[in-house]
């Protein structure tokens, strides 16, 4: 897999290519690729987050290196409202005239273009929607590993008011934020894409709750091949 940095810096080296929205995101599917032997795939980010899927395309057009890809993948989060997060999504593709799906995971064509779009929204589920991010699902992972220190970071986020903020995503960021903290003694402030790398023994990306989201990456090279 090509060395995962901003589009801007990197050339596409590989046939498939997911783009995420900064550099957590891109962490997590580099490793998780790594850790299922899931190959084929070119990971970038926006670097401007949710916001920043319209630039990013628009500038992929320019790029000679695009010219050989097949699919697509764009992952974001579905934050507090899923539907419209997804449409927030959709309207950006469309700006950039690209394939822009009617809805989470099919897989749009088009046929000015050499590739499909197919969008993602984590986290994600066969059974449907539900609000989060990213960070909720690698809560799960990490409470899993660390039960004792979860217990604590649960009192902690309670007596500080944290479980009425109105944002169920910024609830498991902290909680996450304090979990790694406390686990990284040695390094409380070690940011999330390196608390990712599974040589730390922080994050376990063979988890069942990322068994989904593997699935749908390593078939999706098999749908539009």
């Amino acid at each position: 897999m090509a060395a995962i940095t901003k589009a801007s810096v990197n050339l596409i080296t590989d046939d498939y290519l997911i783009v995420c929205e900064g550099s957590g995101d891109v962490a997590f599917v580099k490793y998780l690729c790594r850790e299922r032997t899931i190959t084929g795939y070119c990971v970038e980010e926006t670097g401007s987050g949710n916001s920043g899927f319209y630039r990013y395309f628009d500038g992929l057009h320019a790029r000679s290196d695009a010219d050989r890809l097949k699919g697509v993948i764009v992952i974001s989060d579905n934050d507090e409202a899923p539907d419209k997060s997804f449409d927030a999504v959709r309207s950006q593709l469309k700006k950039a005239k690209v394939p822009h799906p009617d809805n989470p995971m099919e897989i749009a064509r088009q046929t000015s273009l050499g590739f499909c779009v197919m969008v993602m929204m984590v986290p994600f589920s066969t059974a449907g929607r539900s609000k989060g991010c990213l960070e909720t699902i690698l809560l799960e992972a990490a409470v899993d590993r660390h039960p004792a220190l979860a217990k604590c970071v649960q009192e902690y986020s309670a007596c500080a008011g944290a479980t009425g903020w109105a944002k169920c995503g910024s609830i498991d960021k902290l909680r996450l934020r304090c979990l790694l903290s406390a686990a990284v003694p040695e390094d409380p402030n070690l940011g999330l894409q390196y608390a990712l790398n599974p040589d730390r023994g922080l994050i376990p990306l063979g988890a069942a709750c990322f068994d989904e989201i593997a699935n749908e990456l390593r078939q999706f090279i098999a749908k539009v091949r």
